[in-house]
């Protein structure tokens, strides 16, 4: 692309922090499927500049920091809007006393990463345009890829189709006046660690943050054995849960050992698994609705994790 990307959107926070949104280079479409160059338009935050801090030509620190912005390509898919919002829990529900805990940005493609199709596709379809909200505290590199975050589709219909760009602008959220967070920090900002502890139900986000609680127990139960199939081992797994579920897809958290065979209807499960023989690990199981995943919507998974070894002795054929 040529020439610098615009600033179309400036957000400063009750802390001090200048929040710049880029947008990428205007294109002109006949079909207007596009009205965006393809690029990789910048979310960043900027710090007042300190006594202690290298001379600069401005107020401004000279280097500034970045958001994380969707899943696609290098997560740079900001449409040029920025908001401050409310803070929420860790089970999404939205905290009114804490004011300037999440951004919202306007973005395309936000979870259109088919490197990272296992962990996202239990969440909905990849390609959603519309808004993107991450945590306000943590950047670059804390929040990337950006697991913590939030993608909503502009039009509730995620049908977008992944080559249209461009077709967000801004965002505003209405907001009753309310005490910025207490300890709002981030790399940069005062040596403060990168995290925001709410209160009033809310959370903490961060490595300086004391331990999670407990994950809730898993909503479903699960049993299985291998059985050797055309010469590959097939993890047969039978899962007794709520009567919604009738298909599994099976991710791996082993390094080495790897889960093939895409939705798999139940019951059993037929999961296959590769690996050096005799090699343990955990793969994750999401169990869920598979009409309702087929219908483009975010659909409800129950997650468990299932611990196993792979036969020692080798697959030869069908058993």
């Amino acid at each position: 692309q040529a020439g610098a990307l615009p600033v179309t959107d400036i957000a400063f926070s009750q802390q001090g922090a200048m929040i710049l949104a880029q947008r990428a280079l205007i294109a002109g479409s006949y079909d207007y499927t596009a009205f965006t160059r393809p690029g990789e338009p910048h979310v960043f935050r900027l710090w007042l500049r300190g006594p202690n801090d290298p001379p600069s030509p401005g107020r401004w620190k000279l280097k500034p920091e970045e958001y994380a912005v969707g899943f696609a390509g290098s997560y740079r898919n900001t449409n040029g809007g920025v908001a401050l919002g409310y803070g929420y829990d860790r089970n999404g529900v939205i905290n009114g006393n804490g004011c300037e805990f999440a951004l919202w940005t306007t973005g395309q493609n936000l979870r259109n990463a088919p490197s990272l199709r296992e962990r996202l596709e239990p969440g909905g379809p990849l390609p959603v345009h519309g808004l993107f909200g991450v945590p306000s505290s943590p950047v670059r590199s804390f929040n990337e890829p950006p697991w913590t975050s939030y993608a909503v589709d502009y039009d509730d219909t995620f049908t977008d189709d992944p080559k249209t760009a461009g077709h967000l602008g801004g965002v505003r959220i209405h907001r009753a006046p309310c005490a910025a967070p207490a300890v709002y920090g981030g790399p940069g900002h005062g040596g403060q660690p990168p995290f925001v502890v709410t209160t009033g139900g809310g959370g903490c986000i961060g490595r300086f943050c004391p331990p999670p609680p407990p994950p809730p127990k898993a909503c479903f139960t699960a049993t299985g054995s291998f059985d050797c199939v055309d010469g590959q081992w097939i993890y047969k797994l039978t899962v007794n849960g709520p009567a919604w579920v009738n298909a599994v897809s099976a991710t791996s958290l082993t390094a080495g050992i790897a889960t093939t065979g895409g939705v798999t209807p139940l019951n059993p499960a037929s999961i296959g698994v590769t690996g050096a023989p005799g090699a343990s690990g955990v793969i994750e199981i999401c169990a869920f609705d598979a009409a309702a995943a087929a219908g483009g919507k975010p659909y409800d998974c129950c997650r468990s994790r299932v611990t196993l070894t792979i036969p020692s002795n080798v697959c030869e054929g069908r058993k």
